[in-house]
């Protein structure tokens, strides 16, 4: 290479790096351009992904006119790694030949005469670059669009309690069952799409989310518990998450309807805090909603407490919550012990039930579990968590 050539390669060099120092501002500008204008713009929580997308499009691109880079197939450069569910073919495609559009419309602004020159020597191959980059999009998008639509036909057959065909089971294949989890949540989408990143099944309705995270091999239940709890983090859910643990893929309904009967109840309950609950976590607090009157008449046990001292009921919550260690108690209640005890006597007393008697002791559960469920119905719940084993 002469002395001229490398001067030349110097200045295009130069003119590329200064670019690629304001692809950020540029993807953000493409990503603004699509929201207004786009025929579907993307969800909010979709705009960094398709800012992502866009750089990392239009990085590709330029390494076609640097002489210094071999760039990778765009079948193997990961453009699309970082996708979100909303993004269809049409916006990415959409996205990146605007950014592409932007991208050369800055590299000749602000290129001195020289660097012009050099640039469109190259145009050719950008233009090539650009048409391949979003002829990928919209191969590989709609081939992703493919494979959606037959997850969620394989999630409706597991939901039914029907092992899919093998024709629809081939890119994944079917687990020997899978933990159900019941997810009520105001953004089903990207619940939906993180599910689909980690390979997992799920099925959209308003408000909610089913997702099936496939368990196999011995020691099923506890596997399932385990992935469960995984996937339980992952979701990151805002509300509280039912959990239902089937045996086998014709177990699956019974279990979906378990893990939304747990949900129904702990919202019967006002129970909003995020955790992961199976029906017997809350079995108890399930039937007695289902059974109002059974439910008040068990609650009216602890009327002589309320009536006369409501703060013993609260005293009396927390000796049931731990397992009885009075010692213990008094201590996280800031009391003396002989303070508990003389107001688990006033209990003992005015529920005509021995805290000392293990017959006694279950119905005073019972009776304050009722007690919180008739308060929850009638819009004043304690606001206590409920006693849970998962």
């Amino acid at each position: 290479m002469s002395g001229e050539d490398h001067q030349r390669q110097g200045l295009l060099h130069a003119a590329l790096d200064r670019l690629r120092c304001r692809l950020p501002s540029l993807a953000a500008a493409t990503v603004q351009a699509v929201r207004r204008h786009g025929d579907a713009p993307p969800a909010p929580a979709a705009d960094g992904a398709l800012r992502t997308i866009v750089h990392h499009a239009a990085l590709w691109v330029l390494e076609a006119v640097d002489d210094r880079t071999d760039p990778a197939h765009i079948g193997e450069a990961g453009l699309l790694n970082r996708t979100h569910h909303s993004l269809t073919a049409p916006l990415v495609s959409q996205a990146c030949n605007d950014m592409c559009r932007r991208t050369w419309q800055a590299l000749v602004q602000e290129a001195t005469a020289e660097e012009g020159q050099l640039l469109l020597e190259r145009s050719a191959r950008y233009l090539a670059a650009s048409t391949e980059l979003v002829e990928h999009v919209l191969t590989e998008q709609s081939a992703a669009a493919g494979s959606e639509t037959r997850l969620r036909e394989m999630a409706t057959r597991l939901l039914n309690g029907e092992r899919p065909p093998a024709s629809l089971s081939a890119e994944g294949g079917t687990a020997d069952t899978y933990a159900v989890l019941a997810v009520p949540t105001q953004r089903p989408g990207e619940i939906a799409g993180i599910a689909a990143r980690h390979h997992w099944l799920s099925a959209e309705q308003p408000g909610a989310v089913t997702v099936l995270v496939p368990v196999g091999g011995p020691g099923r239940r506890a596997d399932g518990r385990a992935r469960a709890r995984h996937a339980f983090h992952a979701l990151c859910p805002q509300h509280p998450v039912g959990l239902g643990l089937p045996a086998d893929v014709e177990g699956i309904p019974a279990a979906v309807a378990d893990a939304w009967e747990a949900v129904a109840t702990l919202r019967r309950l006002g129970r909003h805090e995020p955790g992961l609950f199976q029906l017997d976590d809350v079995l108890l607090e399930a039937m007695l909603c289902r059974a109002p009157e059974l439910a008040a008449r068990l609650a009216g046990r602890l009327r002589p407490v309320t009536r006369c001292q409501p703060y013993l009921l609260d005293t009396l919550a927390a000796f049931l919550d731990n397992d009885g260690d009075r010692r213990e108690l008094a201590r996280q209640l800031y009391i003396h012990p002989n303070t508990l005890n003389h107001r688990l006597r006033r209990v003992s007393e005015l529920t005509g039930l021995s805290l000392a008697n293990a017959g006694d002791l279950c119905l005073l559960k019972a009776a304050l579990t009722a007690w919180q469920v008739t308060n929850a119905a009638a819009g004043a719940g304690t606001g206590r968590p409920a006693f849970r084993a998962a």
